[in-house]
């Protein structure tokens, strides 16, 4: 008899240890959905190939005002970026297909790229590259940041830091965070400022932040702001993805069950042995 709980207990544990080969690198999470086991793990994937493809404006074309509309072909749920001169210049998700997005220019030549990113952050190919001219002699007024895209959990603080250039200070920020609020900030000089705002609900937001200097020069930047978790926006403006997981559910009752039927069938086999 001992011997059998012994050999039940080995083979207890090697089902264990198979259960977790299968479902390796998910790990258990508390799960939001009674009677069910949550299984959460990182999704790998290849980076983008398919690169973006820059429609308007004409390579070539001339402008006597600033900001302008950089639109294209893309895929689906892509993040783009927008470059001009190196200089990012503002993000967005690809949707339908199709980007659209607000950009300001430099004065004299602008080189534009797009370039694509993946949830994991993997860079896809760029797009064509259109050069466009500003013919008017501005402030060349331009904000800018290092983080195209963030993320935060809801209800907690998301924090921005974006950097303000040319123009005349003092500045005034206007942000519109994607999820029917905005703010108001007063900038004295130009250099790096944090914008912060919360979410109180999952969702993928668009976000538009427009500065106007003393002398009425504008500039604006688009960016994307992600609150992570199962999306419960309502009436916001976001989209249906989620980024860098994928979550399991496994009915409790199914796991039972085969718990039960596969120590069952190792206590006969283990009679049997001993007959």
């Amino acid at each position: 008899m001992k011997d059998l709980v012994v050999g039940l207990g080995r083979k207890f544990v090697a089902i264990l240890f198979i259960l977790s080969v299968l479902i390796s690198p998910a790990k258990v999470v508390a799960q939001s959905e009674s009677g069910s086991v949550g299984l959460e793990g990182r999704v790998t994937a290849s980076a983008p190939t398919v690169a973006p493809v820059i429609t308007e404006p004409k390579t070539n074309s001339h402008f006597k005002e600033s900001p302008t509309t950089v639109s294209g072909t893309c895929e689906s749920d892509l993040l783009i970026q927008i470059f001009i001169n190196e200089v990012f210049s503002g993000s967005v998700m690809c949707e339908d297909d199709k980007f659209s997005i607000e950009v300001d220019l430099f004065s004299g030549d602008n080189k534009i790229v797009a370039r694509t990113y993946d949830n994991l952050d993997q860079a896809g190919p760029d797009s064509n590259v259109v050069t466009v001219f500003l013919d008017i002699v501005s402030g060349d007024l331009k904000m800018t940041s290092d983080y195209a895209r963030r993320s935060v959990n809801p209800k907690e603080i998301l924090t921005w830091p974006v950097s303000v250039s040319g123009g005349s200070s003092p500045y005034a920020i206007h942000v519109d965070w994607g999820d029917g609020r905005d703010s108001l900030k007063s900038v004295l000089t130009t250099g790096e400022f944090t914008l912060e705002h919360t979410y109180l609900y999952s969702g993928i937001y668009k976000v538009v932040a427009r500065a106007v200097d003393i002398d009425g020069s504008r500039a604006v930047l688009h960016l994307v702001a992600v609150s992570k978790g199962t999306l419960t926006a309502p009436n916001s403006d976001t989209t249906s993805k989620e980024a860098k997981t994928v979550v399991l559910w496994v009915p409790m009752v199914v796991f039972i069950v085969f718990m039960v039927l596969t120590f069952w069938l190792g206590v006969r086999y283990e009679r049997r042995r001993s007959e």
